[in-house]
């Protein structure tokens, strides 16, 4: 019997990596070519997707050899990190760790019908794209974890599951204009808000008494709104007597890893150094070394940006694995609670990577998950 071959196949806006045995396709899985926030920077992310073996060849490590090999050749293709969205205890072994929250608030359907609309409403067309991607670039123009969608982005392409669709409405004011949007499941049994944007805040309240009209249709007593944990509209339906849950699976689910350190830090130079200059207690010189199992790298501050610099003499060192620092960047723990964890030593000034890394729960809406 031949040895398993793997083949890696561009397709559009995706990389389909496989593992062939006697010319059969016998494990596979799909790279997402995607661009992810962290904070006001972003980076090249590997969506990873699709992950499968078939039946008959289960158990052999043929899932292990493509997820090997899909690290390595996005490592060597440019992607800065990865994420995907999978099974408790086996993505681990690859180097992921848990860093994107599950956040949710569940209102009922009696105290959601107090909202009050003042924006007509009617379902999404395409020529309402414009002002959609608008809206979801302000509303999402700092949170971690959040895709930025361009042309081959297909919007709403799924909803809080995956073998459920959307519906898509927007709102628009006195004279036509589109100043907010949403999506909710494509269900008959049940009314989840998937996602929302938004102009104003006030507009919260269209969208609130939208879903309210379709629960009562339904004969839903709740509404489930998929949301950022600290996102407005969250905030916004506490008035309604919401019920906030935010869970923290822990091994599997939103996971990711970091692939190539240096440009990863580089292309998020832009956060860290808007971090550092909002704190103004940084004496400038003050440097941080970051050793991981996947290189190291030191960050000084200059008293007006923060730098890659290897030749500064660090004022203080930090060693862990680099999904520890995934966690951090993408603020799922913050400095504090991380340096308490084993696999984590530092020593000297840390003065830098408490400033750097504060606790900022990341979030992807589900519509964008692969």
């Amino acid at each position: 019997m031949a040895d398993p071959e793997l083949q890696v196949t561009a397709k559009e806006g995706y990389f389909h990596h496989e593992l062939r045995l006697n010319g059969e396709s016998v494990s596979s899985l799909a790279v997402n070519d995607l661009v992810m926030r962290i904070g006001r920077a972003t980076v090249r992310m590997g969506g990873i997707g699709g992950v499968g073996t078939k039946w008959e060849h289960r158990k052999k490590g043929y899932a292990r050899r493509v997820l090997e090999n899909s690290n390595i050749w996005m490592e060597a293709n440019g992607f800065d990190c990865a994420t995907l969205f999978g099974i408790e205890d086996f993505y681990d072994k690859f180097g992921y760790a848990v860093c994107l929250t599950d956040s949710r608030s569940e209102v009922q359907t009696r105290d959601a019908e107090r909202a009050a609309a003042s924006l007509s409403v009617r379902p999404f067309a395409q020529d309402d794209l414009p002002a959609v991607r608008d809206i979801y670039a302000a509303n999402n123009a700092t949170l971690n974890g959040s895709i930025v969608r361009n042309d081959r982005t297909r919007w709403f392409r799924k909803g809080s599951r995956y073998d459920t669709g959307t519906d898509v409405c927007v709102f628009t004011n006195e004279t036509g204009e589109v100043v907010a949007y949403a999506a909710r499941d494509a269900s008959r049994d049940r009314v989840t808000v998937c996602e929302v944007g938004v102009r104003r805040p006030e507009y919260y309240a269209d969208i609130t008494r939208w879903a309210a009209e379709y629960a009562v249709q339904l004969r839903v007593e709740n509404i489930t709104f998929m949301l950022p944990p600290d996102s407005l509209c969250a905030a916004f339906l506490t008035q309604y007597g919401a019920r906030q849950a935010l869970r923290f699976p822990r091994n599997g689910e939103g996971m990711g890893r970091i692939l190539h350190l240096g440009r990863f830090i580089k292309k998020t130079l832009p956060e860290w150094t808007h971090r550092a200059e909002a704190a103004r207690e940084i004496a400038p010189g003050t440097a941080l070394r970051l050793e991981t199992d996947i290189g190291s790298i030191t960050l000084r501050w200059t008293g007006t940006a923060l730098e890659m610099d290897d030749t500064a003499r660090a004022s203080g060192t930090v060693r862990l694995p680099q999904w520890r620092l995934m966690q951090l960047a993408m603020g799922y723990y913050d400095a504090e609670l991380t340096l308490s964890f084993p696999e984590v030593e530092a020593l000297g000034d840390l003065s830098l990577l408490y400033t750097l890394f504060p606790r900022r729960l990341g979030y992807m809406w589900t519509c964008d998950h692969f």
